[in-house]
């Protein structure tokens, strides 16, 4: 019986569609409490700084940076944005070339409770949401102990490392806790109450450290990237098989 190239493709086609479509829903799983670092059921550390203002260039825009606090946090990446993807124009708009990456966490008892396993996490623009999968966990979940926080730096290897980042991932964050402007209408300032956190704050962190301690081990994510890849190529060998070699025949 004769090889039939064309089945064959469909075949891998259909199988890697459907499993990239089932790992699609567990490739952001996050690691299990036990698999996470003892630094971070720690709290961020706020301090005073001696730090003053100062400008900085970036991209051809002066902005103004205002330091309000020392600060630092080890934190469990729940979600996170990328400030210059597609989907977002809004920093463009106000020439928001510092704002690099949001790195939602969470720390401290949002993890020794297990919480943070039963909730979603979804990141935008400006803020960091979550939904958690009962009203029952609404006790468990503590506010305080989950940050929206927004990260400047001009530095290309520290952009470099930031842009790395992704769910499940445990880092260290070291840096000034600010505000800023430039002379395009941007104005931005962090919400700096300790007592303040989650969704509605905003943590402004002009980045001088940065540490991603253990990467998220989660196969589904590879096998998502694997399958879609496998899916993609079927599609691209079929059409050459279809254009170049169908007509031979």
């Amino acid at each position: 019986m004769a090889f039939n190239k064309s089945k064959f493709l469909r075949v891998i086609f259909y199988l890697s569609l459907m499993v990239c479509v089932f790992s699609f829903f567990y490739k952001n799983q996050l690691p299990i409490k036990t698999e996470v670092l003892p630094f971070l059921f720690s709290k961020p550390i706020q301090t005073p700084t001696d730090k003053g203002p100062f400008q900085i260039i970036k991209d051809g825009v002066i902005y103004k940076i205002d330091p309000l606090y020392n600060y630092e946090f080890y934190g469990l990446v729940v979600s996170h944005h990328r400030s210059f993807s597609g989907a977002d124009y809004y920093h463009d708009m106000k020439k928001d070339y510092l704002n690099v990456e949001d790195v939602c966490v969470v720390y401290a008892d949002n993890i020794s409770s297990g919480v943070y396993r039963r909730a979603k996490f979804s990141s935008g623009p400006w803020r960091c949401d979550y939904r958690l999968d009962s009203a029952k966990d609404s006790p468990a979940f503590k506010d305080q102990d989950f940050l929206n926080a927004h990260v400047l730096t001009q530095d290309p290897r520290l952009v470099s490392e930031i842009s790395q980042v992704d769910n499940g991932d445990q880092i260290y964050i070291k840096g000034y806790m600010v505000n800023y402007s430039n002379g395009y209408g941007l104005d931005r300032e962090s919400s700096a109450s300790q007592d303040v956190a989650g969704a509605s704050s905003s943590k402004l962190i002009y980045l001088t450290d940065f540490q991603l301690y253990k990467k998220n081990d989660n196969i589904w994510h590879y096998i998502f990237i694997v399958s879609g890849g496998l899916a993609f190529f079927s599609i691209v060998l079929g059409l050459v098989n279809f254009l170049f070699f169908s007509k031979h025949h």
